[in-house]
């Protein structure tokens, strides 16, 4: 029988950001994929900031390729004269709340293939196994571990786990074999189809350089996408090729050209869903991404909220498996990720019924989106605000719906704040690494000492800011969350943050000297 400590099911997106953050932490799983290998077919285009400062800390963005297209047109087909004169709209955001004031990242939209294979590069060169070919049977766990009965090129075999992690999908054979339940609305609208193809659209563009294109021909309508600023395009369309019409021929409707060179590299169906697990775990099994939660695409929260998944869950088992957490750390992954997937489903829902207002960064549309509960799209990549075991005094409600740069508060649960703390290297989101670390205001040098009898790195903010005290401190976890928030140094501040760290990870209490809390 092989062994391995954390088995990953699915080599898809989030099952290949789990391996390499997995890794990243220092174990090494093992990943099967039911597939021979990558999806050739780029599923996502938008890649949210947060991804983008995954694959920043995994080494991984200068693998992505560059696309410097932005925006979306709407046109009757890409030849039609108006096409070259549409207007680009952007997602909807605020004056306030630039990139660069979020995130130490740059923006770079991405497709899912690329991203993929990023991702396994990154896993691979830091130790994790993959066996693509090979397929799930059965599952079956005790109180020491699991074992998986696989069917794999050679035959088949059993895997036996520690921990397992299903990210094979909405119809997820993991959350099948634990008997899961899913709720919400489940497959929305008709089966849809997606072309990959290659050809110059350079002369119909006319010099237009959308990154998305709402195509309104009654005879294919969708969406085209660049892939790569070049030549390689996706067409989504609602009418499916069991209809009779050939990818050709749907891609040329959308063109509006008859004679235009286009060769087709994969097709795929699929359709709209929502659907929402009644539990995130089961046992020493989890689900992540769509296993776990599927949402409609508009707004990017279905890839980048399964990344997220992967980030929240990886630190938390490495720090288990290493013997510097409790396994009652593992309980706030579902406390964490499933509120957040309730959200992103019902934003989701929310912004199909609302297409305009993701687009629309006018101040009425910003009053709309308030009126509606609508977050904006910056917003909703920051909106995860965590209310756990692992969080000491969390403050879970969002400060604003509309502006990122007021839901980066500092409070116990958000994500830090974007600081460069040294030069335009090191940022407050990069600090934490592989382990936790203590991040102080500028008077804040008496935490030195105490942060260093706890093993901790210690680094200060170069200067005043208004969500942390120039005395205080905050600890932030290798996923950099804020786990808890001090004011001042107090009278004790070894004994404080002592405590702080035992609460964080151990959360029943064991280890705590005197069941202190801060």
């Amino acid at each position: 029988m092989l062994e391995t400590r954390v088995l990953v099911v699915g080599g898809s997106t989030v099952g290949l950001a789990t391996a390499a953050l997995l890794a990243h932490h220092g174990l090494r799983p093992l990943v099967i994929e039911r597939r021979a290998g990558l999806s050739a077919h780029p599923r996502a285009m938008g890649t949210a900031m947060r991804t983008m400062e995954v694959l920043r800390e995994l080494g991984a963005v200068e693998d992505l390729g560059s696309n410097p297209r932005t925006g979306k047109i709407t046109v009757h087909t890409l030849a039609d004269p108006e096409s070259a004169a549409a207007p680009k709209a952007l997602p909807a955001t605020t004056s306030t709340s630039p990139w660069t004031a979020l995130t130490p990242t740059r923006p770079a939209p991405s497709a899912q293939d690329r991203i993929d294979a990023a991702l396994h590069k990154a896993a691979t060169r830091l130790g994790a196994e993959f066996r693509f070919g090979t397929e799930l049977k059965s599952l079956v766990q005790d109180e020491s571990g699991v074992t998986v009965t696989v069917d794999g090129p050679a035959g088949g075999y059993q895997i036996r786990a520690e921990h397992v992690v299903g990210a094979d999908g909405v119809r997820s054979r993991v959350r099948e074999q634990l008997g899961v339940r899913t709720t919400g609305p489940g497959p929305i609208g008709t089966e849809n189809t997606s072309v990959l193809f290659r050809a110059d659209l350079t002369e119909l563009s006319q010099g237009n350089d959308f990154l998305l294109c709402e195509v309104r021909n009654p005879d294919a309508p969708g969406m085209l996408i660049s892939m790569d600023a070049v030549d390689r395009w996706v067409f989504h369309t609602g009418v499916a090729t069991s209809a009779g019409r050939t990818p050709e021929e749907l891609v040329r409707s959308a063109l509006g050209a008859t004679d235009l060179p286009i060769e087709v590299l994969s097709t795929m169906s699929w359709q709209v869903n929502g659907r929402l697990a009644e539990t995130f775990r089961v046992g020493r099994v989890f689900l992540a991404g769509d296993s776990a939660h599927a949402v409609p695409p508009l707004g990017a929260t279905g890839m980048n909220s399964g990344v997220a998944d992967a980030y929240n869950l990886a630190w938390k088992l490495a720090f288990v498996h290493s013997g510097r957490a409790s396994e009652e750390l593992l309980d706030s992954y579902e406390q964490e990720r499933l509120p957040a997937a309730q959200l992103n489903l019902a934003q989701a829902l929310l912004r199909m019924d609302n297409a305009h207002l993701h687009w629309d960064s006018s101040e009425q549309a910003a009053r709309e989106r308030a009126e509606i509960g609508l977050l904006a799209p910056f917003v909703m990549s920051l909106a995860d605000r965590y209310s756990s075991s692992a969080v000491i005094d969390p403050e879970p409600e969002l400060p604003s719906t509309q502006d990122a740069l007021a839901v980066l508060d500092g409070a116990p649960g958000s994500r830090v704040p974007h600081e460069w703390v040294s030069g335009q290297d090191l940022s407050t989101v990069d600090i934490a690494g592989t382990d936790l670390a203590l991040l102080t205001g500028v008077d804040g040098q008496a935490w030195q000492r105490p942060a260093a009898a706890q093993g901790l790195r210690v680094h200060a903010l170069p200067s005043s800011v208004d969500w942390l005290a120039d005395r205080g401190a905050v600890l932030i976890r290798p996923d950099s969350f804020i786990a808890w928030r001090a004011e001042d140094l107090g009278a004790d501040p070894a004994g404080v943050l002592r405590a702080a760290l035992d609460r964080v990870l151990t959360p029943s209490g064991a280890g705590v000297p005197g069941g202190a809390r801060p």
